[in-house]
């Protein structure tokens, strides 16, 4: 999440976009997360620890 801020800041933009689903699939597409949880077992959502990063970051 760090990166992706840094590479949005660097192409002029004011940080990250606000919607978190906008993000996530960004990273998606970037290979960085998966669109469906591995571990279903887990219990965890795929995009969780997106946002315990954008909580990070805030």
């Amino acid at each position: 999440m760090f990166d992706l801020l840094k590479e949005h800041e660097a192409a002029g933009e004011d940080g990250l976009p606000t919607n978190a689903r906008f993000l996530f699939y960004e990273l998606v597409q970037r290979g960085v997360l998966q669109k469906h949880d591995p571990d279903k077992k887990s219990g965890r959502r795929a995009d969780s620890d997106l946002h315990a990063a954008l909580t990070d970051l805030r």
